[in-house]
């Protein structure tokens, strides 16, 4: 019956929920479940992205292609070799020439997961790295359900293989597996892996960069290599709640989860509230760049609850769009 697409998840995704699970690191925190309500969602959405980016293959997609069909979009004249099962005849006989019916052909579009797996995704308790491979999977489950490529390229010192191309709810379990294998530490190196992508990519696509952003490297510089329209680049900065408005007080010794280096740091009340200023102005330039860049930017709490925070989120600034 029609109404049970509607109103219940497809049975392949409901047999996929047990394995849709990010495993928790060790001593931190309970990991990320795709849970039924979360599924439900992301059953009902879709990945945004321009018409404009280039599909090779059928999808789910609206796009710009056309194709000679019963269902009208436009007219286009007649050449030899068409079909004459779509000729539309009252056209043809108002206007004295042939008009083939041309509908829409839908197609698929490119899905990048380029997922930070530098130390400092491991830093917090429950880790950044969690909300971040949660985030991951979300995102994964609505390009392989709608049809989409998707690939998955991990970033960072220790060496980690990429994902893909995989479409089809078939590729659900092999590609929750490939994120819950990642190896995490030393430092990020996210304009290096843009580089490469772009040698090795020539039509563009939609990406995502997951990543708490702590690194040397320029934004601006890797957002100049994945040019509108050709790419559709959104950025989700993943902060946990403490490097935003830290706790602690007193006199430190702070570690960089990346480096290893360590400096002495007296936090006094003063120096907090010029740390969260920083922190402030900080984010508010990435965001300025990646507009400048036509890029999307949005920094996401790592305590937030997929379900009920982060998805909505998503939706409501139109990173996913209702199908």
């Amino acid at each position: 019956m029609w109404y049970r697409r509607i109103f219940r998840l497809s049975k392949q995704v409901i047999q996929a929920v047990p394995k849709l699970f990010i495993r928790p690191s060790k001593g931190n925190g309970e990991g990320h479940r795709l849970n039924l309500e979360a599924l439900r969602q992301l059953e009902r959405l879709q990945i945004r992205g321009s018409r404009a980016l280039r599909g090779d293959r059928t999808g789910g997609r609206i796009s710009h292609r056309r194709k000679p069909a019963s269902e009208f979009i436009e007219h286009r004249m007649y050449v030899p070799g068409d079909d004459i099962r779509f000729v539309d005849w009252q056209a043809t006989a108002r206007h004295e020439q042939v008009f083939i019916r041309q509908g829409e052909m839908p197609k698929d579009v490119l899905v990048y997961l380029l997922v930070d797996t530098s130390g400092s995704m491991l830093w917090g308790k429950p880790p950044k790295r969690d909300t971040q491979l949660a985030v991951a999977t979300a995102l994964g489950v609505s390009a392989l359900q709608n049809g989409d490529r998707l690939y998955v390229v991990p970033y960072g010192e220790n060496p980690n293989p990429e994902f893909g191309p995989a479409s089809g709810k078939g590729h659900l379990t092999g590609f929750t597996r490939h994120l819950n294998q990642l190896s995490y530490g030393g430092e990020s190196h996210l304009e290096a892996a843009v580089q490469s992508l772009t040698h090795k990519v020539a039509r563009g696509g939609v990406v995502f960069i997951l990543s708490d952003l702590l690194e040397r490297g320029d934004l601006g510089r890797v957002l100049s290599s994945l040019p509108a329209p050709k790419w559709w680049v959104n950025v989700l900065h993943l902060l946990h709640p403490a490097e935003v408005a830290p706790e602690i007080r007193g006199s430190w010794v702070l570690e960089d989860s990346e480096t290893g280096l360590a400096i002495n740091y007296d936090l006094s009340n003063e120096a907090i509230r010029r740390y969260q200023q920083r922190v402030v102005d900080w984010c508010e330039q990435l965001e300025m760049t990646a507009v400048a860049h036509h890029a999307f930017y949005l920094m996401i709490d790592t305590d937030a609850l997929l379900d009920k925070e982060i998805l909505p989120l998503l939706r409501e600034r139109q990173v996913l769009l209702p199908l």
